[in-house]
Formats: structure tokens, C-alpha cells, sequence
């Protein structure tokens, strides 16, 4: 009869930490998968943030460059006959 009792409480106890560890993992697994999609949003917004810079700053020297182009004087043409030489 003890040996009975031993044996159920033993069954029973590991039934126990076989439920308690399932669902341990598995609220670990959820939180894994939570932490890994806020990291992908964090990077994809932080990449966003960065090509938006990255595009102002092309936008900004194109626009200069178009600014500083319109103020100087057109390349004079040379010519194989030109007869000055220059």
C-alpha cells in the first residue's frame, strides 16, 4: 500500500512538471516570437528613417547641383578650324 501511494505521487508530480514545463516553453516560444517581431518592425523603421535621410540628402545636392549649373556660363564649343587656337 505504501509502495502504491509512492508510485501515484511520484506519476502524479511528474505529470505536473511535464504540464508546468509544456506550458513554460510555450509562453516562452510566444515571447520569442514577439520579441523577434518588434525587432523586425524596429529595423524596418530605423532602415525607412535612414533611406528617407538618405534621398533627402540626394534630393538636396541634385537640387543644388541643378541651382549651380543654371548660374554658370554654358562651355564655350571648340572647333577643329577654330583659328585663335583656344
Amino acid at each position: 500500500m505504501l509502495a502504491m501511494g509512492f508510485l501515484g505521487g511520484l506519476v502524479s508530480g511528474l505529470g505536473v512538471s511535464l504540464g508546468l514545463q509544456a506550458r513554460f516553453s510555450r509562453r516562452c516560444t510566444s515571447l520569442e516570437w514577439a520579441i523577434g517581431d518588434l525587432q523586425q518592425r524596429a529595423s524596418t523603421f530605423k532602415g525607412r528613417e535612414m533611406a528617407d535621410k538618405r534621398w533627402k540628402k540626394n534630393d538636396a545636392f541634385e537640387a543644388e547641383m541643378a541651382q549651380a549649373l543654371q548660374g554658370a556660363s554654358p562651355p564655350r564649343k571648340r572647333y577643329d578650324n577654330d583659328p585663335l587656337g583656344e
